[in-house]
């Protein structure tokens, strides 16, 4: 009943806005009826498996395994109750338990000497765990050594005379599904050789503790030169503090390094940028001045001071286009020839914009200047037309930067569609 409502409200909200004229795009009508028809799919699932196809059968877990519970609904006459099941695991029968007691033994036979060569020649700690067969047999350990053994398996050499095997039987009782098994083996214990890392340690420890008690009113404990006849040079932990300060002292100034010339490369495309910025300013003024009779030297006089007196007024910071047009200026009126200073324009700035201006003037000075206002008009009407273009670029990388916000709020609308059938779906 209640996918059927859900249904039926979505119909309904379907044309009730298409009475009142509200355009659902296809993409938000495809998600939803994906997302519904994913319920439907679900719940009649769920509807299936939990009533129609449920037989009153439930399985027991796997013997070894802890015990279930499960909720149930029980229908008797007019009650309809909830009771909360537990099933225990599955018994193993006689034949299972006697072979998961063979298993059993088989895993001590290959696991409990591995830190050894044999049997016959045990000088490191047994492995010893607690159940064997996957979980069903359980093993309690006891050694006829207790003094030499364990019940973890640890070897006590202090009490073990040097070059004195002794063989110890150890056993352990095995329980599964009710059923005991004692399984004994021998095996010899013996010193470990100095050699071997447990031999020594244990011979370490046993120098360490002479030399502790030898002098105790000893203003100084002396420490062994030699462990097991093997001699021993003692020294303090290293401390490499010097090494990772002037690691960090390189990875710093590597760092400052790669900073400034990254912040040049900003500074300098930033410089590049208010170039194109100042130049269609820059060719149109020009352009004007030319077409009204001024000569070029005079144009970029008046152009200067126009900047000069507007920095005055507005107190607007320094432009490198103008910058550049006014270290021009004062080269010409240092003496400075006007193709040589038109040509230095185009060092000055390092743009391609002004390289080029500074060509065609250069050229205007040699072969006169009959054209010059035609060729003004034209480079400023592809300089204002290259000015549109980047605008429409920056915009393009404006709406980029925002669709990873726009992309996030999609995901919020998503999960607030999404979440209410999501709650309806675990509450049926």
């Amino acid at each position: 009943m209640l996918y059927t409502g859900i249904v039926i409200i979505s119909v309904i909200s379907a044309i009730f806005a298409k009475k009142n004229g509200i355009v659902l795009e296809r993409n938000v009508v495809l998600l939803v009826v994906l997302i519904e028809g994913l319920g439907i799919g679900i719940g009649a699932y769920d509807f299936y498996h939990n009533e129609i196809g449920f037989a009153g059968n439930l399985e027991r877990p796997e013997a070894g395994k802890a015990e279930e519970k499960e909720i149930l609904f029980a229908e008797a006459g007019e009650r309809d109750e909830e009771w909360e099941i537990t099933v225990s695991p599955r018994q193993l029968e006689a034949e299972e338990i006697e072979s998961r007691l063979d298993m059993a033994q088989k895993e001590i036979d290959s696991t409990v000497f591995v830190r050894n060569r044999s049997a016959n020649e045990v000088t490191e700690a047994l492995v010893l765990q607690d159940v064997y067969a996957g979980g069903l047999v359980k093993a309690d350990w006891d050694f006829s050594e207790p003094m030499l053994v364990s019940t973890d398996g640890t070897l006590m050499y202090e009490n073990l005379e040097k070059e004195t095997p002794v063989t110890v039987y150890a056993t352990a009782m095995l329980s599964c599904g009710g059923e005991e098994r004692a399984y004994t083996f021998p095996f010899s214990v013996k010193m470990p050789d100095a050699s071997s890392a447990t031999g020594f340690t244990y011979y370490m420890k046993r120098a360490l503790e002479k030399a502790d008690i030898r002098e105790p009113t000893a203003e100084k404990m002396v420490l062994p030169d030699k462990v097991a006849e093997q001699p021993v040079h003692w020294s303090r932990p290293r401390d490499n503090r010097g090494v990772w300060f002037s690691a960090m002292g390189l990875l710093a100034g590597v760092g400052i390094v790669l900073g400034k010339r990254e912040e040049e490369k900003r500074l300098q495309r930033q410089r590049q940028k208010e170039l194109s910025a100042d130049y269609p300013e820059i060719v149109s003024a020009l352009s004007l001045y030319v077409s009204a009779g001024i000569t070029v030297r005079s144009a970029f006089v008046r152009i200067f001071s126009v900047y000069v007196d507007r920095q005055k007024r507005r107190g607007i910071r320094d432009r490198p286009g103008y910058a550049a047009i006014g270290s021009m200026v004062r080269q010409m009126e240092d003496g400075i020839g006007e193709g040589q200073a038109y040509h230095t324009l185009g060092d000055l700035t390092n743009h391609k914009d002004y390289r080029k201006l500074a060509m065609m003037l250069t050229k205007n000075v040699r072969h006169g200047t009959v054209k010059l206002a035609e060729q003004l008009e034209k480079e400023e009407a592809q300089a204002f037309e290259a000015r549109k273009i980047a605008a429409r670029i920056l915009g393009e990388e404006v709406s980029t930067k925002l669709l990873a916000p726009m992309l996030m709020l999609l995901a919020v609308v998503l999960v607030i569609l999404v979440a209410p059938a999501l709650c309806n779906l675990q509450m049926s």
